[in-house]
């Protein structure tokens, strides 16, 4: 029971999260981006798949037991498209090698490409962020008529021009 009490504590700090102007930018730019991410993601999936298949298949017959299946080689696509790689599965085979050196290279892209996607979004959801605040502020300069101080709609408050006297 006490750790459900902490769950729920966890969920309350959360709530904090919506009074902050990061958090709802980093929100809006995710928003802004869903169609790419989705896109994203489902590639990266697919190539995950293939990476797995490609070291299997390379791999398979001089190291049975690291790579007995497709489903045990996602460990070491996984580990190599994140550029992560922790070592404990390598591949021993020419053909294994130069597959690894092609897949290192597309997780160089796997890693950049959500980067520049997050920070492109984030920038956009700035910039939209500003133009409302200055579009508040301009609007705050007109009366309920939509007159400006200078500029009133109705002519009959129109101020005459000064006349100057020093001429």
């Amino acid at each position: 029971m006490h750790v459900f009490y902490g769950c729920c504590d966890c969920f309350r700090i959360l709530k904090l999260t919506r009074y902050n102007r990061a958090m709802q930018r980093f929100h809006k730019a995710m928003l802004l981006a869903r169609e790419e991410i989705v896109i994203y993601l489902c590639l990266t999936s697919m190539l995950l798949f293939i990476a797995a298949a490609g070291i299997y298949h390379f791999e398979h017959e001089a190291q049975p037991e690291q790579f007995s299946s497709i489903f045990a080689s996602l460990w070491w696509a996984l580990a190599t498209l994140t550029t992560v790689g922790y070592g404990d599965v390598y591949p021993i085979t020419i053909g294994g090698r130069c597959f690894t050196a092609i897949m290192l290279m597309l997780g160089l892209g796997i890693v950049a490409v959500p980067a520049g996607l997050v920070a492109s979004t984030l920038a956009t959801a700035r910039e939209m962020e500003l133009l409302s605040h200055a579009n508040a502020d301009h609007h705050e300069e007109y009366d309920s008529d939509g007159a400006s101080p200078d500029h009133p709609s109705d002519p009959d408050k129109a101020q005459p021009p000064q006349q100057n006297d020093d001429i």
